[in-house]
């Protein structure tokens, strides 16, 4: 990709296809402790259009080839969080339908990430999945992170997870709706 396509880009370089990697890579999950908690979301920036796409996705989900349950929230940052719940493979199903779906609508470009909801030793362990196509562990412990935790999870799942390798692009997704 030369320089004038790089500014003529618009919107994130994501396939939906690469939220799957969750899926396929349970097992080694699994070794790592990690359960899935029945959780996801996938949150836009929008605007008045998005929003209002992603709400009609949302009501009508079987159109889009949603099967888990889903719903809409907005949270205090002005994004909307399309939440779904149910087993890990109803759940990244469903979130990759309803990107494929608010993306045909022209709205891909406001996709700011998804996120997965584990449980391991009693604590919520997040994977967020970025505008860059990669995943990274979030693991909030009160007002703050664990980032010992976090640093071994990417090092124990790194050869099975598209982990993004900048640390500083590992933001803390506080309040999260899930």
């Amino acid at each position: 990709m030369g320089i004038l396509d790089f500014l003529r880009r618009k919107g994130p370089v994501v396939k939906a296809e690469d939220m799957a990697k969750l899926q396929s890579e349970d097992s080694a999950l699994r070794q790592a402790g990690l359960r899935f908690a029945e959780k996801a979301g996938i949150c836009y920036r929008t605007s008045n259009s998005c929003r209002e796409t992603i709400q009609k996705i949302a009501r009508y989900p079987h159109g889009s080839g949603i099967t888990a349950k889903c719903s809409t929230v907005e949270d205090s940052f002005g994004c909307v969080w399309i939440l779904f719940d149910g087993s890990l493979n109803r759940v990244t199903e469903s979130a990759r339908a309803a990107f494929d779906a608010i993306s045909a609508n022209a709205c891909g470009q406001d996709f700011l990430c998804a996120a997965f909801a584990y449980v391991a030793e009693g604590k919520r362990v997040y994977w967020i999945f970025n505008l860059y196509g990669k995943f990274y562990p979030f693991i909030p412990v009160g007002e703050d992170r664990d980032n010992e935790q976090e640093i071994n999870l990417k090092r124990e799942l790194e050869d099975n997870i598209p982990i993004e390798k900048v640390l500083s692009q590992w933001y803390p997704l506080w309040g999260l709706p899930l």
